[in-house]
């Protein structure tokens, strides 16, 4: 059964554990879009995965990478800055990670949506997100 859908985007969620991370995971993932935009042949549709702190990808130049291996002209970003701030250096400096993910990304980015987070103030770092005002 061959069906066509009039869809902009999809987006799919998962959890993390210690082995998003691996070359075996990247492998999976790049075959796996690939796969998914060849079976779907869009033709005005982008795809694309949401960074998450917990998998691939964690920033603009994995992003980057994962589409120049994926090679789809119809895989794209979706920006999430806020779930790529894994780090007390990228929360403190997240202007120049907002910049620095337009300036690598530009022409890149399908999709995004924003939302804000703070510090919690126990011990350690830990970030939590909160309603924009």
């Amino acid at each position: 059964m061959n069906v066509k859908l009039d869809i902009r985007a999809i987006r799919i969620i998962d959890g993390g554990y210690r082995g998003n991370f691996s070359k075996e995971i990247w492998n999976e993932a790049v075959k796996m879009i690939q796969k998914i935009i060849d079976t779907a042949s869009p033709k005005r549709t982008k795809y694309s995965i949401e960074s998450m702190p917990w998998m691939i990808p964690t920033g603009p130049d994995e992003y980057l990478r994962l589409m120049e291996d994926v090679g789809r002209s119809e895989f794209e970003a979706h920006l999430n800055v806020v779930n790529m701030i894994t780090s007390p250096k990228r929360y403190f400096f997240n202007d120049d990670f907002l910049n620095e993910c337009f300036e690598k990304l530009a022409g890149k980015i399908c999709s995004r949506h924003l939302k804000d987070i703070h510090l919690a103030e126990e011990y350690t770092f830990r970030l939590e997100e909160v309603a924009l005002k």
